[in-house]
């Protein structure tokens, strides 16, 4: 999937890399504090981007608990987005970008070089757009329309 110049000026503004699920075997999974379990799309020390049949209200304050293979670790958050991504069954599946309150240093273990989901280096800028076309003789060619009318 091509990214667009937002999603690339996006991801060369994070501070943190984000980790896919797949490759950090350390990360058994998320669970709200409410109890509903989470699927992980990519986690980084700065927050998550996480999949539940619960809509997450943006500007919510959550606990969940990281499920990792050293323990599990209590965590606290910010919703910063939440959206519909697709249905199951006729019910919602929800997206929802979460925020940590302090970075999960956790994450420091993992090594970056087979975990690493996305993070690219910046895009160049744009280049500027080209010089009008000369005029002859340094002088602006006048141009007239005429209508004719019946």
């Amino acid at each position: 999937m091509k990214k667009t110049r937002d999603e690339s000026a996006l991801i060369a503004k994070r501070q943190y890399t984000r980790l896919s699920p797949e490759n950090t075997p350390a990360l058994k999974g998320i669970t709200l504090t409410q109890g509903n379990t989470a699927r992980v799309i990519d986690i980084s020390r700065g927050g998550a981007l996480i999949e539940t049949d619960v809509r997450l209200c943006p500007q919510a304050k959550i606990g969940f608990k990281i499920l990792m293979d050293k323990g599990d670790f209590r965590v606290t958050g910010t919703v910063l987005r939440s959206s519909i991504t697709s249905l199951k069954g006729g019910a919602p599946i929800y997206q929802s970008s979460i925020v940590f309150e302090t970075p999960l240093t956790i994450l420091d273990d993992i090594d970056p070089a087979k975990a690493v989901l996305e993070k690219r280096p910046p895009s160049p800028p744009p280049s500027p757009p080209p010089p009008p076309p000369p005029t002859a003789g340094g002088v602006k060619k006048k141009s007239t329309a005429r209508f004719i009318t019946h």
